[in-house]
């Protein structure tokens, strides 16, 4: 299967990208049922976020709030393709402030530049 490699650094732009896609995954999501195969995605989306990053402040946050984290540079998100569109939608759906649309777009488009790569098996 391939996944796009989103490679981060210690710059504040790609800070900025990642807060958004943690944002995006937690904001983003239609309201109501979405049927089990995307609340995987959403939870694989939010490991690979949770797995190359690490939580700033208090473990929990009011209802509607964005857990602050700091993304480990040299680190890269590995997500599959259908993991990428489901990421880009929610960009798309969070209610975003006019403010931050520079950034949202700069995000999206860091997105689906990536650059797909074969992912490695644990089993030949």
């Amino acid at each position: 299967m391939l996944v796009r490699v989103v490679a981060f650094d210690d710059s504040a732009r790609n800070q900025r990208r990642f807060d958004l896609y943690v944002a995006a995954i937690l904001l983003g999501a239609p309201k109501g049922a979405r049927g089990l195969e995307v609340i995987r995605r959403e939870a694989r989306i939010l490991d690979a976020l949770d797995a190359i990053s690490d939580p700033v402040g208090p473990e929990t946050v009011a209802a509607g709030d964005v857990p602050r984290r700091v993304v480990h540079a040299g680190r890269a998100l590995l997500l599959s393709q259908p993991e990428c569109d489901l990421l880009t939608q929610y960009l798309e759906r969070a209610e975003w402030v006019p403010l931050v649309s520079r950034d949202v777009v700069d995000a999206a488009d860091w997105l689906s530049a990536a650059p797909p790569q074969r992912e490695l098996s644990a089993t030949p």
